[in-house]
């Protein structure tokens, strides 16, 4: 049971570390845009305008309103990010305290499952599709990037299977503990 405290605390950690530093990365971002953000060296880059897609143009410069208005539309993953980040907090804080097989657990899995899934269908290609035309609004056409990404959906529904059985199996431990 130590080992599952240990590396409860350390996934709990580290999402509460990522909870504080998504909105300072997201705001550091937007204030270097176009421009990926470097941290630690190359280590690691921040990086929310399509580059590299086909037919996107080339973004060399971005007025002050067009990178507080691109700031306000990465708010919509950031939040998804922050509500995913909230639940496993919640999650690795049950498991830290021995709760493995509880029906915290299964609703929080379940949420965690919910925000993914609703944020690959609905509000992710809704904000690519607001960034698209942030970025685009001088250019005489429009382009929008969409797209889903199906491994985090399966893995999504993986995760909705897990909380599934784990229901499944907290309700045939509740049942034998009733069962002389």
């Amino acid at each position: 049971m130590n080992k599952i405290k240990l590396v409860s605390r350390f996934f709990r950690v580290l999402f509460q570390i990522t909870f504080v530093a998504v909105p300072i990365c997201l705001i550091l971002y937007w204030l270097n845009a176009p421009y990926p953000l470097l941290i630690l060296g190359n280590t690691m880059a921040i990086d929310l305008i399509p580059h590299t897609m086909p037919n996107f143009p080339l973004i060399l410069h971005l007025s002050n309103q067009t990178k507080f208005l691109g700031f306000l539309v990465s708010l919509i993953p950031a939040s998804l990010i922050l509500i995913v980040c909230y639940f496993l907090i919640k999650l690795f804080r049950l498991y830290e305290r021995n709760e493995i097989f509880s029906l915290n657990n299964i609703f929080y899995l379940r949420k965690v499952a919910a925000v993914v899934i609703a944020s690959e269908l609905v509000f992710l290609p809704i904000y690519q599709g607001l960034l698209s035309l942030v970025l685009t609004w001088h250019y005489p056409t429009h382009f929008v990037v969409i797209s889903v990404n199906f491994s985090i959906l399966l893995l999504s529904l993986l995760l909705l299977l897990i909380s599934w059985i784990m229901a499944e199996g907290f309700k045939l431990q509740d049942e034998q503990q009733f069962t002389i």
